[in-house]
């Protein structure tokens, strides 16, 4: 028999809070369903953007001296070269080291959101198999050179990050002549003008539905081949060239052209690409001694303000001069004892600059650097001396926050495992090979 326990008078009022409760959720029940509803679609929409295949940014393109995202939002390309590839290994250095993920989210825990891979013409024209360079990625050996470039471009994707592909040179060139002359002209008799034209759209097309690959630097540092002394006569007969001079054009070394017919072509498959067109190492100036300004190989831009590239596709130019300190060979006659932040300011903007200030076309330095080791490279009192300019260029992009940049470069070691000397990476592929190097480009990544 069951007990029937005696009602308290606490008890005996249950049945009106338990009915009031009931009337309560059949009120509010299609409104608390609808807020658990929207709280998991966002939560499953935020862990897809933290785990998306693509980038954020979308497809860009520019406005005035901006680089702009495709909702309008300004964007600073930062960025770092990853050279290797444009050699007889076919895949950037450090492969061999390290795993390929690991360098990735590496480069994205240090504040970049772009890696420039140069390569050359002879990798997209035969695709050789890879088979050296990757110890540390074995599943990559013998995979043909561009299905490895697809799959940097896809952990770079996956991780967040940008891929800007520059033609560096023709020929695949051997480890130990990455320093010697490249061909001062885009194209040659072995890969005619035709060909490299022909290489820049079947990449457009192999990336064309991917925004990973943001644009084309489509050629590395257009120059004049020695001998010199540099003049006006070396100007004309011996490399790049911009623009008409004295009225006449040189179709065969106008530069200007040549980046008009190779970035019109890759636009006409992929509109939404970003044309990076570098400058040339001289250029025609009657008040220099002998006739011409000398500069840095891709350096001089200054035949822009008269004969400016044309695109048929608007708001996808970006003007990509080199910029370096007194650390490279040759240095420049500008970098002496009576040097100044001023003189630099005016150097930057005499060959370059100006286009900023016109707000005619944005700016990205595709290459620029300093030596990690010593200290002095970074700070330095002395006029004249690399850690002078690198704070002057370093405060030039901090005063032009829509000025994009790629420093050079990231590899810890060589195509040779040699030990690098002005790399973001230490030789282990691991840690900065210096902190205070990192700190200084922290300091301009955003815009």
């Amino acid at each position: 028999m069951r007990r029937i326990c005696p009602i308290s008078r606490a008890s005996h009022r249950r049945p009106k809070i338990n009915s009031l409760a009931r009337h309560l959720l059949l009120l509010f029940a299609p409104l608390l369903l609808g807020i658990l509803l929207l709280a998991a679609l966002l939560a499953g929409t935020s862990a897809r953007a933290r785990h998306s295949s693509q980038p954020s940014w979308g497809w860009l393109h520019t406005k005035g001296v901006w680089v702009e995202d495709s909702a309008n939002q300004h964007v600073r390309i930062a960025g770092v070269t990853w050279y290797g590839m444009e050699t007889y290994q076919y895949v950037p250095a450090g492969l061999d080291i390290r795993p390929l993920d690991a360098i990735i989210k590496l480069v994205k825990s240090m504040g970049f959101n772009t890696i420039r891979i140069p390569i050359s013409d002879q990798l997209v024209r035969y695709n050789p198999i890879v088979r050296y360079g990757l110890n540390a990625n074995r599943s990559l050996i013998g995979l043909h050179a561009l299905k490895v470039l697809d799959r940097i471009v896809a952990d770079a994707g996956s991780a967040g990050l940008h891929i800007i592909l520059d033609n560096e040179n023709s020929a695949a060139r051997p480890w130990h002549h990455l320093s010697s002359l490249p061909d001062p002209l885009w194209y040659n008799k072995a890969y005619p003008q035709k060909v490299w034209v022909a290489d820049w759209v079947k990449l457009a097309k192999r990336y064309r539905n991917n925004p990973t690959v943001i644009g084309f630097d489509l050629r590395n540092e257009p120059h004049t081949n020695g001998p010199g002394p540099w003049s006006l006569k070396t100007y004309l007969k011996q490399g790049a060239t911009w623009g008409p001079y004295k009225g006449r054009v040189d179709r065969k070394t106008d530069w200007r052209l040549g980046a008009e017919r190779g970035g019109d072509a890759v636009l006409h498959v992929n509109p939404h690409l970003l044309i990076f067109v570098e400058g040339v190492q001289l250029y025609p100036d009657s008040s220099e001694k002998r006739g011409v300004e000398s500069y840095w190989w891709g350096g001089i831009l200054r035949g822009v303000k008269e004969y400016p590239v044309k695109l048929n596709v608007a708001n996808q130019l970006v003007y990509s001069p080199h910029e370096w300190g007194p650390q490279k060979l040759h240095a420049m006659p500008n970098f002496n004892s009576h040097t100044t932040d001023k003189s630099l300011d005016a150097m930057f903007n005499r060959n370059w600059g100006y286009i900023l200030k016109r707000h005619t076309a944005p700016i990205w330095i595709g290459e620029f650097g300093t030596c990690d080791t010593p200290r002095s490279c970074q700070r330095s009192s002395k006029h004249g001396s690399q850690g002078q300019w690198w704070q002057a260029i370093k405060s030039y992009l901090r005063h032009h926050p829509y000025a994009g940049w790629s420093f050079f470069a990231l590899n810890g070691t060589n195509s040779a495992d040699s030990h690098s000397n002005n790399s973001v990476l230490d030789k282990t592929w691991t840690h900065p090979a210096s902190k205070l190097l990192l700190k200084d480009l922290r300091a301009i990544q955003a815009p």
